[in-house]
């Protein structure tokens, strides 16, 4: 038997001998006792060994047990991973916490593709929680790269069934599948009982409908029959192109989505028509590296102004506007499915109409009042998202238009915007009023009226209130006159509040909403014409401020906004264009 030299450190001076693997190692007792908590409880509670000079170790190797006391000394250790594992041991039987995290940190920096399945089975093996979650990014960043490699399919059940999980995961669908059927294979029969788990994560909805029907002519149909009623719902969604946004589920979601703010048409000059014939968007998650980019063109190139838009289930609908070679206001609609980045022609609304709103609510998105070539609208229609149809739904206690709406607690309310019983050219009478729709009963109520009439806002709901802001309320040798007053309404108490003041109040603004933000983009002001703005409002600290980052590549008014969840995966990065003259 063979003696190591002592272990000596501040305080008491009581040695005691360790031994393991036929090793004796001189230790200092108080810093065994600082250091352990398996040693602290052998020599603090009066048990035999207290009062032995030489103590057996017999859970540990020579080797751990003097890595272990090294430790105590220096407080770090030289680790690679040929040796980590009898260190990890050692530390875990003798209950060093300090020896663990010591550890823990070291596989952390150095887990890469080829030695994180090692790493992530000492994780498992030692209860390291961190080092089990720091090999998933690992995996999905290099995820394409391991699709044929061993190291896809030695990869643990739970581990790879996070991974296919993950909304993370920047890779098309067809790879996903391939990579649980690799996975699958390799062990046809040990891994069957976990076959519908695993298959269950492939999103096959986002598939196209040629790759489902090579799946469901292919061998795996056969092997694993709880794919077939995946392809089966997978293909009725397909089917179903009207309900499709009805239809949203989690196999639905995108991956690599992140949230952005969009702009779509509107004009670019003053006493001009030149306006956005394509749709800018901005990641919004991307903190201090988005830009404005085009993420498509508007439905057949057509640019216009004066349209609206609306979001359900994560489809964009757009309806009506200016535009067209021949300037006219139009009744088309379309859906813009941003999985495929393709446009839908809907149905046409019964009347063309432009600043109007267009309100998802339920099932149905509405269109509600705006104006023609000739008047304004009082009529309001209700767009059946399954049928594919409109229909007429009870009208507006007055014709209007530039009004604004928002949807709050299953109630659509429409405040604001310009009345007159003359035509499109008479501007008339500028409302305070609001009134509130309710979709079961078909009918209007007159609420509570701002504190300040005004037309061409913007309105938004967050959280059960809704927000007016900017807009215009009198007229100016032809120009609106800007309103700054922010506005808050409470529909439990039917109450308005002034909260905030826009430092450059504007009319014309798009809007677009997240659950804590408003974002109010553009406009045209009185003083500064158009404008490249960007304000950010915060409704719960009732913060406003320019969020100068997201500044609009060229000034823009009657641009409708919105949020949509856009997939980072195959898609084609446009830098933003010119405008088109309608």
């Amino acid at each position: 038997m063979t003696t190591t030299g002592s272990l000596s450190m501040e305080g008491t001076d009581e040695v005691v001998i360790l031994i393991a693997g036929g090793r004796k190692f001189p230790a200092n007792k108080a810093s065994l006792i600082a250091s352990s908590d398996y040693f602290k409880a052998m020599f603090s509670s009066g048990m035999r060994e207290t009062s032995q000079e030489e103590v057996n170790i017999h859970g540990v190797t020579s080797c751990g047990l003097e890595k272990a006391l090294q430790f105590i000394t220096k407080t770090k250790l030289d680790l690679s991973l040929d040796t980590i594992r009898e260190i990890l041991s050692t530390a875990s039987y003798l209950q060093m916490t300090a020896l663990l995290q010591h550890c823990t940190c070291h596989l952390k920096s150095i887990v890469d593709i080829k030695n994180c399945l090692t790493v992530y089975d000492l994780g498992q093996e030692f209860h390291l929680d961190d080092v089990c979650i720091c090999v998933e990014p690992v995996l999905k960043q290099s995820f394409t790269n391991i699709l044929g490699s061993e190291v896809l399919v030695d990869i643990p059940f739970k581990l790879l069934l996070s991974i296919l999980s993950s909304d993370e995961l920047l890779v098309a669908e067809k790879d996903v599948f391939n990579a649980a059927c690799n996975w699958l294979y390799h062990d046809r029969e040990g891994r069957m009982h976990q076959s519908d788990d695993i298959l269950q994560a492939v999103r096959f909805p986002l598939m196209t409908a040629s790759m489902l029907d090579r799946i469901r002519r292919s061998p795996v149909s056969r092997d694993y029959p709880n794919c077939v009623a995946l392809l089966t719902e997978a293909s009725d969604y397909h089917a179903d192109v009207n309900g499709q946004p009805l239809r949203q589920s989690p196999q639905t979601v995108p991956r690599g989505a992140t949230s952005h703010v969009l702009v779509a048409g509107g004009l670019t000059w003053e006493l001009s028509h030149d306006a956005y014939s394509n749709i800018l968007c901005y990641n919004i998650e991307a903190k201090n590296t988005s830009s404005w980019e085009v993420l498509t063109n508007m439905p057949g190139d057509i640019a216009r102004s004066g349209h609206s838009v609306a979001v359900v289930g994560n489809f964009l609908f757009l309806a009506g506007g200016l535009g067209g070679q021949s300037l006219e206001i139009l009744n088309t609609a379309h859906r813009y499915n941003p999985r495929t980045n393709h446009w839908l022609e809907l149905s046409n609304m019964e009347q063309s109409r432009m600043q109007f709103c267009l309100i998802p609510l339920g099932n149905s998105i509405y269109a509600v009042g705006g104006l023609n070539m000739q008047w304004r609208l009082d009529s309001v229609e209700r767009f059946d998202i399954q049928k594919n149809s409109w229909s007429d739904c009870s009208r507006l206690r007055q014709p209007c238009s530039g009004h604004a709406a928002a949807v709050c607690s299953g109630r659509l309310y429409v405040c604001g915007g310009v009345s007159s019983a003359g035509g499109v050219h008479d501007l008339g009478a500028f409302l305070s009023q609001m009134v509130c729709y309710d979709p079961e009963g078909d009918s209007w109520t007159l609420k509570s009226p701002m504190a300040i009439g005004r037309a061409f806002h913007a309105m938004a709901s967050v959280n059960g209130a809704i927000y007016i802001a900017g807009g215009g309320n009198a007229l100016l040798r032809g120009t609106l006159l800007d309103v700054s007053a922010i506005e808050k309404y409470d529909p439990a108490t039917d109450q308005w509040s002034m909260v905030n003041s826009m430092a450059t109040p504007r009319c014309y603004m798009g809007v677009a909403t997240t659950p804590t933000k408003i974002f109010l983009l553009g406009g045209q002001s009185t003083w500064e014409g158009l404008s490249q703005t960007v304000d950010r409002y915060r409704p719960q600290e009732n913060q406003l401020g320019e969020a100068e980052d997201m500044r609009l590549p060229e000034p823009v008014y009657e641009a409708e906004c919105c949020v949509l969840v856009l997939s980072l995966i195959n898609r084609t990065r446009v830098k933003f264009g010119k405008t088109q003259r309608l």
